[in-house]
Formats: C-alpha cells, sequence, structure tokens
C-alpha cells in the first residue's frame, strides 16, 4: 500500500470514527454496524437505541450505516474507486490536524498528511496561496469583502 492509499484510509477512518463518537457519545471500536442482533434477533445496542432508531427512520438502515461509516466529505471508505475528491475537505482536514515545523523555517506541514501536503503545494507554486494567510485575512472575515473591498484572489 502506498503513502498516499494509507493517508486516505487513515483520513477515512478517523472520519468515520469521529462522526460515531459524536452520535453515540464513545468510541465504538471500528465497527462497522451501528445495530448488532444478538441469536435471538434482539436489538443489543442499549444506550445507542434512539440514535440508531432517529438515524435509520430518516436514512434508512444502509443509509445510516454509510453515513457512519463516511469518510472525508462523506466518502464512501469501502468504495472500489480510491478518488481523492472535494479538495476543500482534504485541505480543511489538513489545515485542522496538529501542525508541526518542517525545520525550513518556512510553512508548517501536516505530518503523515500527503495530500493536505500535496494539495498545499499546489496552491503555492499554482496560484502563489500562503496558507498561513496574509495581513488582510482578517477583511475578509470581518464583512469588509461584503462592504464593497476588493481583495484580489489568484485564481
Amino acid at each position: 500500500e502506498n503513502e498516499w492509499m494509507k493517508c486516505m484510509d487513515d483520513t477515512h477512518r478517523m472520519h468515520a470514527e469521529t462522526r460515531k463518537e459524536l452520535v453515540f457519545g464513545e468510541t465504538r471500536n471500528g465497527v462497522g454496524k451501528i445495530m448488532d442482533n444478538d441469536s435471538s434477533g434482539t436489538n443489543v445496542g442499549g444506550d445507542d437505541l434512539l440514535p440508531v432508531q432517529i438515524l435509520q427512520s430518516r436514512l434508512g438502515e444502509r443509509g445510516a450505516n454509510d453515513f457512519l461509516d463516511a469518510g472525508v466529505a462523506g466518502a464512501s471508505r469501502l468504495a472500489k474507486t480510491a478518488d481523492v475528491k472535494c479538495l476543500h475537505a482534504w485541505l480543511a482536514d489538513y489545515l485542522f490536524r496538529e501542525q508541526v515545523d518542517d525545520g525550513s523555517g518556512g510553512d508548517v506541514v501536516s505530518s503523515e498528511h500527503v495530500i493536505g501536503d500535496a494539495i498545499v503545494k499546489e496552491l503555492k507554486e499554482k496560484f502563489g496561496v500562503d496558507i498561513s494567510g496574509i495581513d488582510s485575512c482578517q477583511e475578509v472575515c470581518s464583512g469588509a469583502a461584503s462592504s464593497g473591498t476588493s481583495i484580489s484572489v489568484p485564481f
């Protein structure tokens, strides 16, 4: 398995596990299905029953399982095709991870996130985008852009 595939699989798995923790309030230890039946066919989900019922009522059983097992931007970890879609979501994942200094005195990089590293590299080399921001970044978020102030974007 190459480092790109490992990064994709690890990141999808982390997103699915985090989603399950948010829904159920605890780690599900990577369990792929949200409902388990004992030999009598009785649901043994315990405290998970209510969230499971809500999800299933809105998404159906398969949809609820797919939702909980989904990775970055809702991508299926079990897809037959290894596509990196929604680069903005991968960049967001990269930016939210713990950052480490690369020792060059320049940009910081996310450890072991080759997909995010590649996106940042392309943004910088092709478009001149510095992900650490510029002095006028706050103008966009503070509403200056909506008040008629123009900020040039290189793409």
